[in-house]
């Protein structure tokens, strides 16, 4: 192969490997916006709406027992417009957080906390505000004291885990895009010590070749084009074997 064919080879195997390298690093850094991306839409706005959730039906509860302390007409319609309020708002925050992605295990937990946080508002707040409204003391004494705080700590267990999941599979993804990052900056290392050795074994042969071919190093030999041109033509040439 010609010099200029080896020299050609080298820098074009530079290229590919700078290519390649910043090919890898632009993977590593997409994949890491994937996942801070994954984690913020599937986790953070999920915890924070179940956070709202969880407060919400928390005042509903608040509401019962405050209701339950001072039945006047004016109190009990401050409540039940309060908690009719919330029971909507927790409505959509239930939708919006169901539309987004939910692993098996947290379909498996939505389900269970639907489930008693239905039981919550028919069981629980619902007949609260009936009995508030007929006065009926006895009732809502059973309600505000026992049904009420019974069913919201059922509900809330259910929530608990959800919101603790987030948590959990937010760690996950943040270990797994680490774990990816780690592997996309060791090929990188890799790669750029490859070229590395690679460039400097080629060089060091075609330098050996040069040298091969010229007979001596380049500054013995401008040594003797300069003894010839100021005319002297005893300059011993030593040739060293390649």
């Amino acid at each position: 192969m010609k010099t200029a064919s080896q020299i050609g080879a080298l820098v074009l195997g530079g290229a590919v490997a700078l290519l390649t390298a910043g090919g890898i690093a632009i993977w590593g850094l997409g994949e890491g916006r994937k996942a801070l991306q994954t984690v913020h839409d599937d986790r953070m706005v999920p915890l924070a709406q179940l956070a709202e959730i969880d407060r919400r039906m928390h005042q509903n509860r608040l509401n019962v027992v405050s209701a339950q302390a001072n039945p006047k007409p004016e109190r009990i319609q401050q409540a039940r417009q309060s908690v009719e309020a919330n029971i909507a708002e927790i409505s959509k925050l239930w939708a919006a957080y169901m539309a987004t992605y939910l692993t098996p295990e947290e379909k498996e937990l939505a389900s269970r906390f639907l489930a008693t946080r239905t039981a919550f508002v028919k069981e629980g707040l619902v007949p609260s505000l009936e009995a508030l409204s007929k006065e009926d003391k006895e009732r809502i004494d059973q309600l505000a004291f026992i049904e009420v705080p019974r069913l919201h700590d059922a509900a809330r267990v259910n929530l608990d885990a959800l919101i603790q999941l987030q948590k959990a599979e937010a760690q996950r993804e943040l270990i797994a895009a680490g774990q990816r990052e780690q592997v996309a900056t060791g090929v990188v290392a890799l790669i750029a010590l490859v070229g590395l050795l690679g460039a400097g074994t080629f060089g060091y042969l075609l330098a050996r070749r040069l040298q091969r071919n010229l007979g001596a190093e380049p500054h013995e030999l401008r040594t003797i084009v300069d003894s010839v041109a100021n005319g002297n033509l005893n300059h011993r040439i030593q040739l060293k074997q390649g």
